[in-house]
Formats: C-alpha cells, sequence, structure tokens
C-alpha cells in the first residue's frame, strides 16, 4: 500500500498544478521540481522543495498534504501515529467530516479520505476504512486513473476481509466493465497522455498485471463461498501466466481449496511444489507477506485437520519463530506501538492469528493449560470475539474434567467395591460411594483466588462473554456492507435475507455466517449449562437448557444433552414430575454433532464434510478432526442407556420401584454403562426384596470373585 501511496502524492502534485489556472508560473516549477524529486526518491529535497511552496500558499491544503506524505516516507512510513493526526488536521482545514461525509467541496479531497482508509486498513480497522470509501466511492469517475484503480483494489481487500465475497464481486465485475472506461473519458490527462495509453490489444480495458490482481480477488471470492469449479477455473488461469515467484498467492490457494474439500495430501502437495523466494526476507520488506510463516501454518494446519495435532504444534511453532525473526528486525522497540514499524509491515494481527491456530493444536492435544495460555494471549487483543471465549471456556471444562472413560469403561470398575467384611454366610460388600469424590472436586470450585486460572469459575464468566456478544436477533450483517449504488441489489444477493447473509466476526480467525453462529449459540449455551451444574447454580442451568431447546435449528447431540441437562436441573429443584418429561422424550435415536440443513443452505456441505467422518480414521491410524474416542456416551445404544438411568433415579426420588426397575433392566448388560447405574440397579432390586437377582448382577459385574 505504501507504493500507492506514492502514486498518490505523484498525482496531487500534478494537480496542484494542472487543475487551478490561477498558479503562478513559479509555483508551478517549485511543484514540478517537488514532483520529480519525490519520483527519483530524493524526499529530503523533495520537503525543501514543497516547503518554499507552502510559504508562498500557506492556505493550500493540498500542499500541506504532499508535505505530510513527504515526511511520513522520510520516517519510512514509520511514525504513522503522527501522519494519521496530520491527516486528521488536514480534514479539518479542508472541512471534511469523516464522520459524515455528505458532499465534498473539491473532489481532489478524496486522495486525503484515500490514505486515511490506507491506514485504518493497515491498523485492521476495516469498518472505519469502509465507511470512508463508500462515500467517496460516488466520487470515482472524474477521478485520476491510477487513484481510482489504487480506491477500487483497495475497497476489494476491503470487502474480503469482512467476509463480502458476495459483494467483491460485484465491485469486480464494476471494476472490470466500467472503471477503465470512465478514467479513459476523464477529463484529468491530457490527450497525449491518453495516446500514450493506448495499446495494440484495444479491447482489454485493464492491463494484464491488473487483470492477474482482479483474478486473484475473484479466486478469493470463490473460496470464501466454496464455488470449487469457479476458483479452480480462476487459479487456472493465474498459474497459467507470470513466473512462480509471481503466482505464489495462486499456488497457495489452490493448496486451500484442496484443503477445503478434504484432500490433505494434495494439498500438502501443492505446498510443497511451491518455489519460495530465496530471500525472504527482502520479500517480506516488500509486500509485507511472511512466506515461511504462511507456508508453515498451512502445513500445521492440514495436519490439524487429519487428526495429527501434535504434528501440527511443531509446524505452527515454526511458523511463529520465523515470523518473529522476520518482523523483530524492522521493530524499533523504542517507540509506541503505531510507530515502530512500516505501515505495511503493521502486521498487528498475524502473531494472534499463529497463537490461535497454535492454541486449537493444544486443545486437540488435550493439553488444555497451554491452550488456555494461548488463548488468553489473543483474547487480550480480540475480546469481541464470541468463539474464542469459547475455546477459553472449552479449556476450563477440560481441565476440571479430561474425560469420563473412569465411569464407563469396564476395567475402572474395581473400584466399584470397596472392600469385603465377614467371611462365610456372613460375608458382606461394601460399595464405594461417589460423595467423597464429590466434596473434593466441590473444594476444588470454590477455590477461585485466580480468576485467571482455567476453572469452572473462569468458564462460566467466558461463556456469559461470548453470549453477551452474540446479538439476539439474527441480523448480524454489521460488517459495513455498502457499495453506493454500483450494483443491482437483486444480482449476486439473496432477497430472502437467508441466514447465509448473516456474518459475525470473530477474528483473528475468519468470519462466520448463517448456520455457523446458529450451531456457535447452541455451543455456548449447553457449554453454559453444563458449567452451571457443575457450580450447583440448577436454577442457571435449566434456564440455559431451556433456552437450547427453545432454538429452531439444533444437532442431536445438542437435544440429547439439553433434555439431560434440564431433567437433572430439575431433579435437584425437586420437580420430578417436569424432569420426567425430559427423561422420557424420546431423542436418543439421533446424537450426532452435524447441524442440521434447512431446505435453501448449501454452504454446509463443507462441514458435513467433517461430521460424517466422525467414526472413521486415515490410513495412517490417526483420527479426524471431531472424533472425540474419550467422551461417552458415543452410541445410540450407550446414550439410550443414559437416559434409562436418569429416568430410573427419578422414578426412585418418587419411590416408583417398579417403573425404575424397569428402565434399569432395559439397559444392555454388555454395553458399556456408568458404574453408578449399577449401584442404583442393586439400591432399587435390595428395595424390592430380589435379592437373588442382585447377586447375579455383581458377581457378573465384579471381577474378583463370586459374592
Amino acid at each position: 500500500m505504501c507504493d500507492e501511496d506514492e502514486n498518490e502524492l505523484r498525482k496531487i502534485s500534478a494537480e496542484s498544478v494542472n487543475s487551478h489556472q490561477a498558479v503562478p508560473d513559479a509555483d508551478k516549477e517549485l511543484a514540478t521540481i517537488a514532483f520529480q524529486e519525490f519520483e527519483m526518491g530524493n524526499y529530503e529535497q523533495c520537503l525543501s522543495s514543497l516547503n518554499k511552496l507552502l510559504s508562498k500558499r500557506q492556505q493550500d491544503t493540498k500542499v500541506f498534504h504532499n508535505i505530510c506524505v513527504t515526511e511520513y516516507y522520510i520516517s519510512g512510513c514509520k511514525k504513522t501515529e503522527i501522519f494519521n493526526k496530520n491527516l486528521i488536521e488536514i480534514c479539518k482545514q479542508a472541512h471534511i467530516d469523516i464522520q459524515d461525509i455528505e458532499v465534498l467541496e473539491d473532489v481532489d479531497n478524496c486522495v486525503i479520505l484515500y490514505n486515511q482508509a490506507v491506514v485504518l486498513y493497515h491498523l485492521h480497522q476495516y469498518n472505519s476504512a469502509i465507511s470512508i470509501l463508500d462515500k467517496i466511492f460516488q466520487y470515482i469517475e472524474p477521478l485520476d486513473e491510477v487513484l481510482a484503480k489504487n480506491i477500487g483494489f483497495l475497497f476489494l481487500e476491503l470487502c474480503l476481509c469482512v467476509y463480502q465475497p458476495k459483494k467483491t464481486l460485484c465491485l469486480i465485475a464494476y471494476m472490470e466493465s466500467g472503471l477503465s472506461t470512465g478514467s479513459k473519458n476523464s477529463g484529468r490527462q491530457n490527450q497525449k497522455e491518453k495516446d500514450n495509453q493506448k495499446e495494440d490489444n484495444s479491447d482489454n480495458c485493464v492491463s494484464e498485471t491488473l487483470k492477474r490482481r482482479l483474478q486473484l480477488c475473484k479466486a478469493r471470492c470463490y473460496a470464501m463461498i466454496k464455488t470449487s469449479k469457479a476458483c479452480k477455473r480462476e487459479i487456472k488461469n493465474l498459474m497459467s501466466s507470470g513466473s512462480v515467484v509471481q503466482n505464489i498467492p495462486a499456488f497457495f490457494l489452490k493448496s486451500q481449496l484442496e484443503y477445503q474439500r478434504g484432500n490433505y495430501r494434495k494439498a500438502l502437495k501443492l505446498l510443497n511444489s511451491v518455489t519460495l523466494p530465496e530471500d525472504f526476507s527482502k520479500y517480506f520488506r516488500e509486500t509485507g507477506d511472511c512466506l515461511r510463516a504462511i507456508f508453515f501454518n498451512n502445513i500445521g494446519c492440514i495436519h490439524f485437520y487429519m487428526g495429527k495435532p501434535h504434528l501440527g504444534k511443531f509446524y505452527m511453532d515454526k511458523a511463529i519463530q520465523a515470523f518473529d525473526s522476520e518482523i523483530k528486525p524492522v521493530t524499533d522497540n523504542t517507540e509506541s506501538k503505531l510507530n515502530s514499524r512500516p505501515l505495511h509491515l503493521m502486521s498487528i494481527s498475524t502473531r494472534y492469528q499463529l497463537v490461535y491456530n497454535l492454541g486449537m493444536m493444544y486443545l486437540q492435544a488435550q493439553k488444555f493449560k497451554e491452550a488456555f495460555s494461548c488463548f488468553i494471549e489473543v483474547v487480550q487483543a480480540y475480546s469481541s470475539n464470541p468463539r474464542l471465549w469459547l475455546r477459553i471456556a472449552e479449556c476450563c471444562i477440560h481441565n476440571h474434567k479430561p474425560d469420563n472413560t473412569d465411569q464407563f469403561i469396564e476395567c475402572k470398575h474395581k473400584s466399584f467395591v470397596k472392600a469385603l467384611v465377614g467371611a462365610g454366610p456372613h460375608r458382606k460388600l461394601i460399595l464405594n460411594s461417589a460423595s467423597d469424590k464429590l466434596v473434593s472436586e466441590d473444594s476444588k470450585l470454590n477455590d477461585a483466588s485466580n480468576i485467571e486460572t482455567p476453572s469452572l469459575h473462569f468458564a462460566m464468566i467466558c461463556l456469559k462473554n461470548a453470549l453477551f456478544l452474540l446479538p439476539e436477533n439474527h441480523s448480524l450483517n454489521n460488517t459495513g456492507e455498502t457499495l453506493s449504488d454500483m450494483q443491482n441489489p437483486s444480482e449476486e444477493t439473496d432477497v430472502n435475507g437467508s441466514e447465509e447473509n448473516n456474518t459475525l466476526s470473530t477474528l483473528p480467525s475468519n468470519f462466520i455466517q448463517g448456520a455457523e453462529i446458529l450451531s456457535l449459540r447452541n455451543s455456548i449455551l449447553i457449554a453454559s449449562s453444563y458449567v452451571a451444574l457443575c457450580l450447583g447454580d440448577v436454577l442457571l442451568a435449566h434456564e440455559y437448557a431451556k433456552t437450547l431447546l427453545s432454538q429452531p435449528r439444533i444437532s442431536g447431540a445438542h437435544k440429547f444433552l439439553a433434555h439431560l441437562y434440564a431433567g437433572e436441573s430439575l431433579l435437584l429443584m425437586d420437580r420430578i414430575t417436569e424432569a420426567v418429561e425430559h427423561l422420557n422424550f424420546q431423542y436418543t435415536s439421533d446424537i450426532e454433532l452435524a447441524f442440521p440443513a434447512s431446505s435453501s443452505e448449501n454452504s454446509l456441505k463443507h462441514q458435513m464434510r467433517f461430521d460424517s467422518k466422525l467414526t472413521e480414521k486415515n490410513d495412517d491410524g490417526s483420527r479426524p478432526v471431531g472424533n472425540i474416542p474419550n467422551w461417552f456416551p458415543n452410541t445410540i445404544s450407550s446414550a439410550k442407556f443414559i437416559s434409562q438411568y436418569n429416568l430410573a433415579v427419578a422414578y426412585a426420588l418418587r419411590e416408583e420401584w417398579s417403573k425404575a426397575l424397569e428402565c434399569l433392566l432395559q439397559m444392555n448388560p454388555s454395553g458399556s454403562v456408568p458404574s453408578q447405574a449399577l449401584s442404583l440397579l442393586i439400591y432399587v432390586q435390595c428395595h424390592q426384596g430380589i435379592i437373588d437377582d442382585t447377586k447375579t448382577h455383581l458377581k457378573r459385574c465384579i471381577s474378583s470373585g463370586s459374592v
């Protein structure tokens, strides 16, 4: 973007000479000299000429603007904070209200606003930059051709950054069809300059370089909306022209396309076929892209989705090291953050993106404390991301209870019997009680002295933050989607206002939309209900479960858990009749995590690709993402056992022993069921006086000998 700023200074200097007939010849000469010095990179001499010009034209905001840009280049584009303040002051002098730009008295002032939008873009304030460009886009026709194209490409990049692929495609079509024609008719260039621009390929209004840039933007749009055929076509056109170095983004994008389609080995092969430039540092200083960090990050993400989080973590560590090694030499630690690096290297989100991905690797590898530390670092910069708060809560929940195999695995039923006393006919069993364990867990739960620790108390805070950041209504398209009147609203848009048009910012990761937002809300609600139950807040747990059950779309697993949590909370509130209604609900035919697709929804095919592989394994034995083998119930039969057990508890509390026994006897003896169910079965059978059956169950479940 700094190159575009250079174009800005060159054009505004020329315009200050040619666009006003009353400018004296001496001032024109000074402006021409300043322009030539700037073109040669002699910024000190350029600044000297501009200062002389300013002494003669003290009220000319264009001259003052050129001085600010030149001083910014002298600083190596590092003094961003000062430059931004100067731009604001220039806007005041030119009577431009950035917050309310309705009419510009001088179209030439668009360059000031454009420069400010460039700064906001590099500071990742995308919505503010879009707001500025949306206002000046209506003046794009009479602008200089280079400036108009720069505005268009900046607008394209901003729309992609805020996940507006359909709007971006409209803007690309506008630039391809109308921008060059409008610029050729502009009166801002003399006839000689126009004649020099006419080449043999007069049918093409945009140069080959600009065409490739537009093709790359198109491919990125198609990748966002998961239109693989169109994306593949654009990538093929990109890779058929130019050198390998010029098409590095195309190689990365093609690898991403295969990654989205689940062809992980092919994606790895494409990444390894990329010929990276020998001088990484030079490429980084020129473009702001750390290729090594991008390369290692992409490989790490692919291994993550192949179910190899440890290998993914290895590459993610290398990505962070590569980025730190490149950014450190160009960072001045003695200055403030805004003045420590050149503008185009102001990659304040890159490290957070890498750390976030590293946290996901740790989470999948079941290293919950390490994942917690990564997410806590990221949330300090992106505190408005609801999904990030959910990830932190998940770390706390898993740290509290990494798995529940001890309740289901047969080999861990040894603790079912605490001791044997007596001998012969007077031999007795002393069964273990869960109350001792609950007391020890409660003591840990009540210890919340350090708030930023992976505890359930902190998990509840995180989940409340996540819910607060999710709007109640689903009109979530708050990304500033306004592109003036350049496209027909009926084209490339969904007039029905379906879920796919709703987007939510979850930086530093990608935006989420439509069903992903609904699924995120459901995940937050079910986690909140679980944490509230663990903390003993049964009223809140019931409220969260009830809210989840009222959602328009809910997965089978979430519905199963919501009924269980609602029933358990009602039992603890002694509302047994209501609890039985939840526990007796016939919902155990589906415990899939797959989110139900609507009739008009096509974007969930990507999600369903993962959900359909939850029980599969890769060729090398690794598990794909989403498969959590250490959590039960993981089958329909075991889920039914849990339902029958909970229902039996409710009947036992009402002293309906026959119904409780009926529920317990429906459990498959060969299935994996919690040891608590066996304790309840013995308790109910003793109440019923069925001693022989009780002995039979004990003999079958206890491997230490006969009773």
